[in-house]
């Protein structure tokens, strides 16, 4: 291998692990996101719930992002240099970990909050009057007699 086509690979390494270890970074802020979350929804704290959504969508645009970069840097990587780089294989590992463990934790996040949910809308409903209100005049039977005097 001549140097410039060592120069080159290093530097496709160097950069594929860069933004594979900012995703990683992501990937653990997104975490934190949600446990902190699950505490909001649990205390109905809403303004918190509204924050922490907020940042939720800023941290997944981001990863996309992120993703956007890395897919075309590890296709490049891939078609010059066929063999896998232990230390990048590692690190893939290590964030599909991190990944694998976010989705479980939104999933848990999501159950949650759909629980709470339906929690509030029965309350909601047992707050509201009947929808059919009764007539105080319903009870009276049918009339036999009309008043025409007025």
């Amino acid at each position: 291998m001549t140097a410039e086509r060592t120069d080159e690979r290093v530097q496709i390494l160097k950069s594929l692990r860069a933004y594979l270890l900012r995703q990683r970074a992501k990937f653990n802020d997104y975490l934190n996101i949600l446990a902190r979350e699950k505490y909001a929804v649990l205390s109905e704290d809403t303004d918190k719930m509204r924050e922490h959504l907020e940042l939720e969508q800023s941290i997944v645009s981001e990863i996309y992002n992120l993703q956007r970069v890395i897919d075309p840097l590890k296709d490049l990587h891939r078609q010059r240099y066929p063999e896998r780089e232990t230390g990048i294989r590692d690190l893939e590992n290590s964030l599909e970990n991190i990944k694998e463990k976010a989705l479980a934790h939104n999933k848990n996040v999501r159950e949650l909050i759909l629980s709470r949910q339906k929690v509030l809308s029965r309350r909601l409903e047992s707050l509201r009057p009947h929808r059919q209100a009764r007539s105080p005049y319903a009870d009276i039977g049918v009339p036999t007699l009309v008043d025409i005097r007025s």
